[in-house]
């Protein structure tokens, strides 16, 4: 199967992160001040629901190679994080804070998509949400995200760079519904 996405397919991807992902954020994150305060809306509510929202698309593409997720999953996260970038420029925040987050919420989706393509959607899930949590939650500190957030940020990705290597590495290798490559449940 081809790693090569016709452009409808990306652009789908793309837009999908800004029409469907901001506005179910966006929703979720409002009513969550309901139940949590403005630090617990952010740190924990936020990334569970963005990262949901920007990798939804991805579980119905399960047959795709793994390279093929991890670009979806890019062009999604990509298109939430641009759409987020305006929304926070308009009100006011500082253009420079809000670059890296772009490439954050990217990040994110691949690795989601990464997830999707072993057959352990939730464990990459979850570490996205966790990347996502330490971000924010040094984001809320101030100053000390430079320590814990962009920590996050960069390990974020540099685990989206890997698992796009082994993905390269295994892209010729089928998936089976149990996690194990298809020539090795023939052959058991």
């Amino acid at each position: 199967m081809s790693s090569r996405q016709p452009l409808g397919e990306k652009l789908f991807f793309f837009f999908s992160g800004i029409i469907v992902g901001v506005p179910v954020a966006v929703f979720f994150e409002s009513i969550s001040h309901l139940w949590f305060t403005t630090l617990g809306a952010a740190t924990i509510v936020a990334p569970i629901v963005e990262e949901f929202a920007k990798a939804d698309p991805l579980i119905y593409r399960r047959e795709k190679t793994g390279k093929s997720l991890m670009l979806l999953g890019f062009l999604s996260g990509l298109g939430f994080g641009i759409a987020e970038f305006f929304v926070y420029i308009f009100r006011g925040v500082p253009f420079f804070v809000r670059l890296p987050a772009i490439g954050f919420h990217a990040a994110g989706t691949s690795i989601v998509g990464y997830g999707v393509y072993k057959r352990k959607t939730l464990r990459y899930y979850v570490l996205a949400v966790l990347l996502h949590f330490l971000n924010n939650f040094f984001a809320s500190l101030g100053w000390l995200w430079l320590i814990g957030g962009l920590g996050a940020t960069v390990a974020s990705y540099y685990l989206a760079w890997r698992f796009y290597r082994l993905a390269s590495k295994t892209n010729s290798i089928a998936m089976s519904p149990t996690g194990k490559n298809a020539s090795s449940v023939i052959l058991t």
